[in-house]
């Protein structure tokens, strides 16, 4: 799936205060973008792209791959923690570039991957410190919608599951926009996300198998960390 590398006029509510940047990806012409190619752009250009924008509206990256190849359809993730979610909205978000001449024919990135790209708001940091001391090993992600969208129902369901107790962090975040690459709205083939999500970390890698009937779960391990690593998921 192609997308331009220009912004269309997204119609995004205006949302403001802390939030998370959450980037789903995978390779979808793997004889021009091999995998470590992805990674030389995504770490090397594109991380550092975002950071550069004046002003600073994303201060900290993460970067995790699945923990099961082969057995999801994306297999990487890119979590972007942030203080003030109206950031995206801004000319300076959108100026981020995708092409480089990094890229096979300078690009843009879409021509080789594909990106589920969603804007979550925080809803509720459930357990553990506000910043870490050190970077986990592992995040699960869990997506799932409850009746009403409600979230004291949704913070409910997660109190409940017994894989949250072994994580050192549990945070909760509610969907408000999502968009492929940077497709127009009603383009592209990726339905609405659920409402919520939950990010638990870990210092191992854990056994899923109990989220199942949640909702969307997936394991992923920490490739490299960019910014300020304490930063507040």
């Amino acid at each position: 799936m192609v997308g331009s590398a220009e912004f269309p006029n997204y119609n995004i509510a205006s949302t403001s205060g802390p939030g998370i940047l959450y980037v789903n990806s995978k390779i979808t012409d793997a004889k021009s973008m091999p995998p470590a190619l992805f990674a030389q752009w995504y770490e090397d250009v594109h991380i550092a792209d975002i950071f550069a924008t004046k002003p600073q509206g994303i201060k900290s990256a993460f970067r995790y791959e699945t923990v099961t190849p082969g057995k999801v359809e994306r297999p990487y993730l890119a979590l972007y923690p942030m203080e003030d979610m109206s950031f995206l909205t801004s000319d300076a978000f959108r100026s981020i570039p995708v092409n480089d001449n990094l890229l096979p024919d300078g690009g843009p990135i879409f021509n080789f991957a594909d990106f589920d790209t969603r804007y979550y708001s925080n809803v509720q940091h459930l357990k553990g410190e506000a910043k870490r001391a050190a970077v986990p090993s592992h995040v699960v992600t869990l997506c799932f919608d409850v009746e009403g969208d409600d979230a004291s129902k949704a913070e409910s369901i997660i109190k409940k599951l017994p894989l949250q107790e072994e994580a050192i962090r549990v945070s909760l975040y509610k969907n408000y926009f999502s968009r492929q690459n940077r497709l127009a709205p009603g383009e592209g083939g990726l339905k609405a996300p659920p409402k919520f999500l939950v990010v638990m970390e870990f210092n191992k890698e854990v056994d899923i198998s109990s989220l199942k009937d949640t909702g969307v779960a997936a394991e992923y391990k920490n490739l490299k960390s960019f910014g300020e690593k304490k930063a507040f998921f």
